[in-house]
């Protein structure tokens, strides 16, 4: 029905303000409002209370579900053998002084790893900015910290050029701080990939949600003894599983795989990382 002012009749948006101005007014019904339904208590269930969703726990969830619902996730998992990570670890700390401290934690060797990886995968260490894929250079990795009732990310900056011990005592500091909520907004922000670690909760395995606008996050379960074939034998080895969730408009299966399976060789092999 509106006629068009442009070539060959291609209708513009002043077209459509011209037309839609001429037209009679027509005054819709308004419905009556409808009042939210009610909770359906459960059989002999009792109210303990209830939450606001307010807060933290507001910015996470909204974060969240707008990376379930607008980034395609696939995830692919695979097992590493920590026999040489936790030979080494225990080497470092025969070494260390008593004033010292602990050795590396698991997760720091992890995350050094992961540093390393990234730089040989630069799809894997991304982000999505409208129609750009946008390659960083440096590694800021977040890592998923858990708190009484949210969960925030305390990001390692330039993860990439930081050795092992630096790594560890820069993850112990932010970790610490966090759990004292003392960690400023610039120390929670900027990551270009995250890594979530459940193992010291017994969490074997699990599939993470992308921190957007990552392309992608790694989730870290917990180290057990698995029986695996060596040499034709079957022996215990302590196994840990690795799930990589990716974006799929960023990074296709065979490149994130061979992250995966680069990360893993590292793991197993973790004298490359000195």
């Amino acid at each position: 029905q509106i006629p068009g002012s442009g070539s060959r009749g291609r209708i513009h948006k002043n077209d459509v303000l011209r037309f839609a101005e001429a037209q009679p007014e027509i005054k819709t019904p308004v419905p009556p409002p409808v009042a939210p339904a009610a909770a359906v208590p459960l059989p002999n269930a009792r109210r303990k209370g209830s939450l606001l969703l307010t807060g933290p726990r507001r910015i996470v969830a909204e974060r969240m579900a707008y990376s379930a619902f607008t980034a395609p996730h696939f995830t692919l998992s695979l097992q590493a053998d920590m026999t040489q990570a936790a030979k080494l670890r225990a080497r470092i700390e025969k070494k260390l002084p008593p004033q010292s401290g602990r050795a590396p934690s698991f997760t720091a060797i992890t995350a050094r790893a992961v540093a390393a990886a990234l730089t040989r995968h630069p799809l894997l260490n991304a982000s999505l900015s409208g129609e750009e894929i946008i390659l960083w250079e440096d590694v800021h990795l977040g890592i998923a910290v858990s708190l009484d009732d949210y969960l925030i990310v305390p990001v390692i900056k330039d993860a990439h050029i930081k050795n092992l011990t630096q790594l560890a005592a820069d993850l112990n500091d932010l970790v610490k701080r966090a759990r004292a909520k003392r960690l400023t907004p610039a120390e929670m922000s900027g990551s270009t990939f995250t890594i979530s670690n459940l193992g010291m909760f017994g969490i074997e395995a699990f599939t993470a949600i992308i921190n957007p606008p990552e392309a992608a996050i790694l989730a870290v379960g917990k180290i057990t003894e698995t029986p695996v074939g060596v040499k034709g034998k079957i022996k215990l080895r302590p196994m840990m599983s690795l799930t990589l969730s990716i974006d799929h408009r960023i990074v296709d299966g065979a490149t994130g795989a061979a992250f995966l399976a680069d990360l893993k060789t590292v793991l197993e092999n973790p004298y490359l990382l000195i």
